[in-house]
C-alpha cells in the first residue's frame, strides 16, 4: 500500500498555495467547500 501523503518542493509548495489564495479571492467573501481527507498522528 503507497501512501498518497509526501514532501513536496518549496516551490511546489508555493505554487499550490498561489493557485489556492486566486480561488479564494475569485469566490468572493462566502465559504469554500472542498472535499478533505482527515489525517490522525499519533506517537506511539
Amino acid at each position: 500500500m503507497r501512501a498518497s501523503l509526501q514532501a513536496i518542493s518549496d516551490v511546489a509548495f508555493a505554487q499550490g498555495l498561489a493557485k489556492f489564495k486566486t480561488r479564494c479571492h475569485a469566490a468572493g467573501g462566502g465559504p469554500i467547500y472542498e472535499p478533505v481527507e482527515l489525517f490522525v498522528f499519533s506517537r506511539t
